[in-house]
């Protein structure tokens, strides 16, 4: 916001700018910051790319919250100056010092394909308020975000500069210094535990013990592995329903996840230990986290946790962790430490060398046999990964990249000891930048050693002592036609194709990079129904094979699969919808039977209609009249409701354009083609008289329900709007306050003098005016500062990701409060599921629309349904 900037400024020119500097992971800067401008750049209709380089695994030195900041400002300015339907580069790579002395530097930089900056205006670039020009443009803006960007590159010892060709486009960047590598103190895997804020002093035969886990696989762990301890278990979903259930009944101890939807962990505790000020008591709170990093541990100890147990959790680790706390007296049998930890970080506690009946769950119904073969691969595939490293380079990429697929792989089939060494040897490679590659394999090899001991056992056992669980009541019908799987790990490609077969999928397909899948693809005759697609592999990655598949219109359905960390899934989904593609959801591997099946039930019940229209002569001004000619465009109406009792409260006109040969043309780009051509205003009149005429109609049915009109942003321009919209709503007799006009937040930028001038005027006659899409603009709280608005709607982007990215719930919590200070009625759009529905219930939302509560629809079926809903006599 202009207030924010400008507070930033003042500290930076009087020297009061404070900075936090650590060691922070350049990635996941990229990742977070291109998760919150990719609304951005679909509103605007531009493409990011994220190309990597070789420091996208570097640790730099910087403060994270302005190093965000940072990389924003200069992704918004390069979405805002950008061509229409342009394209954003995102990089990041290694770089000398300049003196060849200092620390290595990386740079991070952005190149867009904007209209460039002519070279006399050098000067100027890092001037304050001074915008070249641009203000005199359509794109808002104060001048001093550059100013404020650099003042803090230089103050965390970086430095910040440009390339620009005028009609070329322009390149940013900021370059930052590497971090140092931690001493070798730092990393050791006995880090001292949370401070105990109170011995257990209870000790009772059955203890009750309550899980706040939102992980499907973890519960059922934890569930086990507390049972058998002789626990008394119960297990929610979220920090929200755990709190609730510790309100209404007395539990001995709480295990918490920390990153939950609703209501994380350290939310919880501090509820918690807020309500036990006044109830009494104090239950010990464990964290379960797969970071036991001093920050994190600083939060869990600032927010009233106990303790921290690290993942995977081992039972012993657990067993201990119980003791500690409860006194319980029942514990196994202490597992057998490796013989050298050395220089890498292992896990606290060792997991078992082969948890067949892991493998069995991932796995799903097969045979013995199958299970066998599949632990095979993984031994032959482990094994010439480990030959490859020991006779090929120390480069710490290609460990990183390694033991990132043999963890996948290990964890697929049950061999978790296996697996947890190579996370640990996979973080200390990104952390550290160099390892001793020699002592990592060794280790390795040891532990390979084990588990081809565990699966000899196995394979003197009898046939019938180890046999894969049925499912009794599994359907046998197929789920879908064709699933291709595109992974570059055998194991992984062998899982899910006896994985999917046993669920019923009639063809699968494998690929090991995109270069092959696409190819396969371009072979193919009959299209596929679904890709399951990693998203890193060697020659083509994921993220560029999404790219590929949204040029060539691939119309199936895309599951993306990795173990990456969700923000950086999160974004390639987001990267793909923006290449049009429909991504069914996504999965942390290994993938289960039940996580797959309910993705491919979702594309079975719901088949995806992609038609794009392709034809140039549909989109053309003359095809447009022709359609208004023809009367082929009409309004459906959505319908809003009150969130907390679900009772209707209006409708939103949405503008629908059915062809003759009965095609529906996508709004997006008929209203753009308008624009464009300059026949916005007639179209919008057509479309303006029918959506009165079906609010009208509702009226006389017996809903005087309030109507939400889409007013373009070219339309502000117009003074006799104001005048024309009484007369056309007096004319179906209707009032102007049963009328809400919809504006965008970018919408009042052409001339702002004028969209005041209207939209005062229309305010003034008792219209309601809306700001839509909140949170997606560049001025949003200077437009709710300078113009009348009754009602915000909160963007649909926020709301669906608002159950599971921090971020997005902080930009809620953050709209939602700033609304109600302003007295608006807030709207959220795009409500599609209980869980989003719950989340803008519990921030005091007024309304909701979306597809849980319903679709869009005629006049006709929306009175039909609305007197469904009536209560009866």
């Amino acid at each position: 916001s202009l207030v924010n900037d400008l507070i930033d400024l003042g500290r930076v020119e009087a020297g009061h700018l404070e900075l936090s500097l650590a060691r922070v992971s350049v990635e996941a800067v990229i990742n977070d910051s291109l998760s919150l401008v990719a609304p951005l750049a679909a509103k605007q209709g531009i493409r990011i790319v994220y190309a990597g380089g070789d420091a996208r695994n570097a640790m730099v030195t910087a403060d994270p919250v302005r190093l965000r900041q940072i990389v924003i400002n200069l992704l918004s300015n390069a979405i805002k100056y950008n061509r229409p339907d342009g394209t954003v580069h995102v990089s990041c790579q290694r770089r000398t010092s300049a003196d060849g002395k200092s620390a290595p530097m990386v740079r991070i930089s952005d190149k867009d394909t904007g209209f460039g900056i002519a070279s006399e205006s050098a000067n100027r670039i890092f001037s304050a308020f001074d915008r070249l020009g641009a203000e005199r443009g359509a794109v808002e803006g104060t001048g001093i975000g550059l100013v404020i960007t650099k003042r803090m590159v230089e103050a965390m010892g970086g430095a910040i500069g440009y390339e620009s060709r005028v009609d070329e486009g322009s390149t940013f960047w900021v370059d930052l210094s590497q971090a140092a590598l931690t001493p070798a103190t730092a990393r050791k895997a006995d880090a001292p535990v949370l401070p105990k804020r109170l011995k257990p002093v209870l000790r009772k035969p059955k203890p009750r013990v309550l899980v706040a886990e939102d992980y499907a696989p973890n519960q059922a762990v934890l569930k086990l592995q507390l049972a058998s301890l002789g626990c008394e278990v119960d297990v929610v979903n979220d920090g929200a329903a755990a709190l609730s259930k510790w309100s209404g009944a007395s539990y001995d101890l709480i295990l918490t996840d920390l990153d939950m939807p609703l209501m994380d962990g350290l939310e919880l505790a501090r509820m918690v230990r807020l309500r036990e000020k006044t109830r009494g008591g104090h239950v010990p709170i464990i964290a379960l986290s797969a970071a036991v990093l001093g920050p994190e541990r600083s939060s869990c100890d600032e927010a009233g946790m106990d303790d921290l147990l690290g993942k995977p959790i081992a039972i012993d680790g657990l067993a201990a962790v119980l003791e500690r706390w409860l006194g319980a007296s029942t514990q196994p049998a202490p597992a057998q430490t490796p013989s050298s930890e050395a220089d890498v970080a292992l896990p606290a506690t060792v997991a078992p060398v082969l948890d067949i009946d892991h493998l069995y769950r991932v796995l799903g119904r097969v045979s013995t046999l199958q299970a066998r073969a599949l632990l095979t691969t993984f031994i032959d595939a482990a094994q010439s990964g480990l030959n490859d490293l020991a006779e090929g380079s120390r480069n710490p990429a290609a460990l990183v990249r390694e033991m990132h697929r043999q963890h996948s792989s290990a964890l697929t089939v049950g061999a978790l000891r296996y697996a947890d060494l190579a996370a640990a040897i996979e973080q200390h490679a990104r952390a550290a930048g160099v390892v001793d590659i020699t002592q990592g394999v060794r280790k390795l090899e040891q532990a390979l050693t084990q588990v081809k001991q565990e699966a000899a056992r196995l394979d003197a056992a009898e046939p019938t002592s180890s046999p894969a669980p049925l499912h009794p009541g599994t359907p046998g019908v197929p789920l879908c036609s064709s699933v291709l799987v595109v992974d570059d790990d055998p194991v992984v490609l062998m899982q899910m194709k006896q994985m999917l077969a046993s669920i019923g999928v009639a063809k699968v397909l494998s690929a090991r990079n995109g270069v092959e899948a696409i190819l396969l693809m371009n072979r193919r005759k009959a299209p596929l129904d679904v890709v399951v697609c990693d998203l890193n592999m060697p020659e083509m990655d994921g993220v560029e094979m999404i790219r590929r598949f949204g040029q060539t219109g691939f119309r199936g359905g895309l599951i993306l699969m990795s173990g990456a960390d969700e923000q950086l899934m999160t974004t390639v989904g987001k990267l793909a919808e923006l290449q049009g593609l429909t991504v069914l959801g996504q999965i942390h591997k290994p993938a289960t039977p039940e996580a797959m099946r309910d993705l491919l039930r979702v594309a079975a019940s719901a088949p995806i209609d992609r038609q794009p229209v392709r034809s140039g002569s549909v989109l053309t001004p003359d095809a447009i009249r022709a359609g208004v000619a023809r009367s082929e465009f009409s309004v459906w109406l959505q319908p809003k409701v009150n969130a907390q009792t679900l009772e209707p409260v209006g409708v939103e006109a949405l503008a629908r354009w059915r062809q003759k040969d009965g095609n529906f043309v996508p709004p997006d780009l008929f209203i753009v083609v308008a624009e464009r051509a300059g026949i916005i205003d007639e179209l919008s009149g057509v479309l303006l008289a029918q959506a009165l005429q079906q609010g009208a109609r509702l009226h006389d049915a017996g809903f005087p329900l309030k109507i939400s009109i889409n007013l373009s942003a070219l339309w502000l321009d117009d003074l006799n709007l104001p005048d024309l919209m009484l007369r056309s709503v007096l004319a179906v007799k209707l009032t102007p306050a049963d009328i809400i006009l919809e504006v965008t937040e970018t919408g009042v930028t052409k001339d702002v003098a004028i969209a005041l001038d209207v939209l005062t005027r229309l305010r003034l006659k008792g219209f309601g005016l809306s700001i839509d899409d909140f949170g997606i603009g560049y001025s949003s709280f200077e437009q709710l500062g300078r113009i009348p608005f009754t009602e915000m709607k909160i963007d649909r982007s926020f709301v669906n990701r608002g159950t599971q990215d921090s971020a997005a719930r902080a930009i809620l919590e953050s709209s939602m409060a700033m609304a109600q200070k302003l007295e608006l009625v807030t709207v959220a759009e795009g409500v599609e599921t209980e869980a989003e529905l719950e989340l803008m219930r519990g921030l005091g939302c007024d309304n909701v629309q979306g597809y849980l509560i319903a679709r869009p629809m005629p006049a006709d079926e929306l009175i039909r349904w609305l007197k469904a809903r009536q209560p009866q006599g």
